[in-house]
């Protein structure tokens, strides 16, 4: 009696780890495919689809929570499945979450320049600091972003400064002003600066130098993220509005910064991964020295929304011409809700 018993329950027992392997194997592959669905999403629709726009600027981490649940599982019980977890965590801290591995780099030779670029803005910003920052580092070019005048001259005593508004550019050699541009930037009701291009004279050539800060989507992304009901969708046409000031402002400034014949870096708070579709559509003559010579996710700005503090790679440094980054990395918080990212960029050998 006792050995039947034992194998009835052995058997609904078996019966019960053949329907949660099963029912698991299911879970774990459908949440690969949730992967590559988001990975493909984000690539194809992020600024041209507010769901994908969303993702875009939003917490993309959030997305591999299940991997605390399903590893654990798969170690004890399922490890059959761990391959699939593997690929699905593969998708998502690799190209979906932008982790970039200097791999191939372009050979250069010359003297390293150094520049260093930085969105200031914010009450918390230490002057300090920054000016530290800035003496410690041995930049040779330095581009800042919702900087005061005097902010820039208390940090940068000695430098070549040009400034449009609260854009600045510093060199430790002479710099000639070239132009600069003032674009809408929503809720402001008046024209701010979004682009200041200079030629910096150095010893091995000229090159052309651009600071930029263009329009936020924090606007359009608070006004549709609600505390209570965690999305508004009456707002979405404050987001839509917003992303096409967004796209008509990078056409507009990389048409002006275009004309310059001369090598070129472009640095400065874009407002827009490198998987925005307005990035990829109107920056495509350029490197974005992070995802050539960075190590890393490279986040740059933390983001507040609704209380919910994140952070994403928002601040680029551009190259064009024969100018090449070796090295590109962020550095120490000088108090902004932005961070300082840094490039060393050499002439190509081609």
């Amino acid at each position: 009696m006792n050995g039947r018993g034992d194998g009835k329950a052995a058997g609904a027992s078996h019966r019960m780890h053949g329907c949660f392997g099963r029912l698991f194997g299911i879970s774990v592959k459908a949440y690969l495919l949730l992967a590559l669905a988001l990975w493909l999403l984000l690539h194809l629709g992020a600024d041209r689809w507010w769901p994908a726009t969303l993702l875009l600027f939003g917490p993309r981490w959030v997305f591999t929570l299940p991997l605390l649940l399903f590893v654990p599982l798969a170690l004890g019980f399922e490890r059959r499945q761990l391959p699939w977890l593997a690929a699905a965590a593969a998708v998502l801290f690799g190209p979906f979450m932008g982790l970039r591995l200097p791999l191939f780099r372009e050979p250069a030779d010359g003297p390293p320049i150094r520049v260093l670029t930085c969105n200031v803005g914010g009450p918390g910003m230490d002057r300090e600091t920054l000016a530290r920052l800035i003496r410690d580092s041995g930049a040779d070019i330095v581009a800042l972003q919702e900087c005061p005048r005097e902010t820039a001259l208390e940090a940068l005593p000695g430098w070549t400064l040009v400034t449009e508004e609260r854009l600045v550019v510093a060199a430790r050699t002479a710099v000639t002003r070239a132009r600069g541009r003032r674009i809408m930037h929503p809720p402001s009701q008046w024209p701010r600066a979004s682009a200041l291009q200079c030629v910096v004279h150095l010893p091995e050539g000229d090159l052309s130098f651009s600071s930029i800060h263009l329009p936020s989507p924090r606007q359009g992304l608070s006004n549709m993220l609600d505390r209570d009901r965690l999305l508004t969708l009456a707002r979405i046409h404050i987001l839509k509005k917003e992303t096409g000031l967004r796209r008509r402002t990078a056409e507009e400034i990389e048409a002006l910064l275009r004309t310059d014949a001369l090598p070129a870096v472009v640095a400065g708070d874009f407002n827009m991964p490198v998987e925005s579709a307005w990035y990829r559509r109107f920056w495509p003559a350029y490197a974005n020295s992070f995802s050539k010579a960075g190590f890393g996710y490279g986040f740059t700005e933390k983001i507040a929304i609704r209380g919910f503090e994140y952070r994403v790679r928002i601040d680029h440094i551009l190259t064009r011409g024969d100018l090449v980054a070796e090295k590109c990395w962020v550095g120490m918080d000088v108090g902004s809700d932005h961070l300082p990212l840094f490039a060393e960029i050499r002439r190509s050998r081609r």
